[in-house]
């Protein structure tokens, strides 16, 4: 199926009839597309080499047109035959010939139009190609693009003077409170966190802060049982941990003992923060 030249009846059966092979085999794949293995299956690849010689004008239009005809009367086989189009839209984006690749492309998809649902094509195929074939209109394409602009390069703003500061004294507040029971205390720290949007990794600093002023008496009950939900990941909290150690000249006996506890709960490897404290 790889030469193309003077393709006719005969040539068009037998590729369907590999096609139809193919859909048979592959019914037992992750998907008609890929496989198992994460590639793609003999049917994409025979319909990618198909297409690819569609467009760069091996077999003729009204050819290729006619066995996408007869292919995408089944509706799986349609759905591969998008994910074709969709890998030739970014291929022939990027092609370094992407002048007349992109253009035949664009021609070939529009003839295909016909063929496949327009709820297929604006699935798979990207804006700017569906701009081309004008099933898009320039008043969605500009909706598009400020929806998108909105989405990833609008900056949120923060008033960090009132609302982050606001947050962290009212956590610092709580964990000094006669407030004994972690659970409810972890539900505090959520709303907190959620509410005047703290960071989860400034709010684990204060908590060890926190946690080193109280190793005597709050320890066991409530500090220990709070990290172990707040954050049960040990690599996390020691990297945390290490971040704090590297901003003092010299350990006080509280932060030994803060480290030392932390170690004996298996809340963090003495391996791992070892060199921190040497």
């Amino acid at each position: 199926m790889d030469k193309y030249e003077n393709w006719g009846t005969a040539e068009k059966n037998e590729f369907l009839a590999k096609c139809h092979e193919f859909v048979n085999t592959s019914k037992s794949e992750f998907s008609l597309t890929i496989n198992s293995n994460g590639n793609p299956t003999d049917l994409a690849k025979a319909i990618l080499s198909l297409l690819i010689a569609c467009i760069k004008g091996k077999i003729k239009m009204t050819m290729g047109l006619s066995i996408l005809s007869d292919i995408c009367s089944n509706t799986e086989v349609a759905s591969v035959v998008m994910d074709v189009f969709n890998y030739l839209d970014t291929e022939t984006a990027l092609s370094d010939n992407v002048g007349p690749d992109r253009e035949y492309f664009s021609n070939f998809v529009k003839e295909s139009q016909k063929l496949l649902t327009d709820k297929l094509l604006k699935e798979r195929l990207e804006i700017d190609s569906l701009k081309d074939i004008k099933l898009l209109n320039n008043i969605f394409s500009t909706k598009f693009i400020k929806i998108k602009t909105k989405l990833f390069y609008k900056q949120r703003k923060y008033n960090l003077f009132r609302e982050e500061s606001e947050g962290y004294s009212k956590l610092v507040t709580e964990l000094n409170s006669d407030n004994m029971d972690p659970k409810i205390m972890l539900e505090i720290i959520k709303s907190l966190i959620g509410c005047f949007n703290l960071d989860p990794n400034r709010v684990l600093d204060i908590i060890l802060d926190s946690f080193e002023h109280h190793t005597d008496n709050k320890a066991e009950n409530f500090f220990i049982p709070l990290l172990r939900d707040y954050m049960p990941e040990s690599q996390r909290l020691t990297e945390v941990l290490a971040f704090k150690l590297r901003q003092v000249n010299d350990l006080t006996r509280s932060s030994y003992r803060l480290i030392a506890l932390l170690i004996q709960y298996n809340l963090i490897e003495l391996d791992n923060i070892y060199p921190w404290v040497i």
